[in-house]
């Protein structure tokens, strides 16, 4: 069977993890290093290293909302989701047609039982995504988790809609 550790990669992993050390001792000022050695960190269930790494990347090039949403889906891992909320807000300052923003801060809204929100963060993820060639979104996933947002807030015409759509 192995562990969870060999299951995602953990040579791979372990390599990759080495390569950034590298990188950055050769150039600390190269942020998508500290992100990369961020996302191996977190695959390895080393949470608090990997925050500090995506941290580093925000600190070096503040303008790049991937870091944030990376270290918005650790806090989200961690369990701390409120600074994960944060991390996905100021994400969504820097690119505000990321579907994938919207995808993981309405998943952390849904968490908080904030459903109004989190059905505006699957609304968006479905604006923002790929459409098909008539023009529509065929993200099952968005469709479904706001069709349970929105059956928790009793509106349930609107999530039969949603749900008829995955179907």
């Amino acid at each position: 069977m192995g562990t969870i550790r060999e299951k995602i990669g953990g040579e791979k992993l372990d390599l990759a993890l080495g390569n950034f050390d590298e990188v950055i001792r050769i150039d600390s000022s190269y942020a998508p290093s500290y992100n990369g050695r961020g996302l191996v960190w977190d695959r390895f269930f080393k949470f608090d290293e990997a925050i500090k790494d995506f941290t580093k990347a925000i600190e070096i090039d503040r303008k790049n909302p991937v870091y944030l949403h990376n270290r918005g889906c650790c806090y989200r891992n961690m369990g701390d989701l409120e600074n994960s909320i944060h991390d996905f807000d100021e994400a969504i300052k820097l690119d505000d047609k990321n579907p994938i923003i919207y995808s993981n801060r309405g998943l952390v809204n849904r968490k908080l039982e904030r459903f109004e929100l989190a059905i505006q963060d699957y609304s968006n993820e479905i604006k923002y995504g790929v459409l098909d060639s008539q023009g529509r979104s065929n993200n099952i996933k968005a469709f479904n988790n706001r069709a349970y947002c929105l059956a928790k807030l009793g509106r349930y015409k609107e999530a039969i809609v949603d749900y008829t759509t995955v179907i």
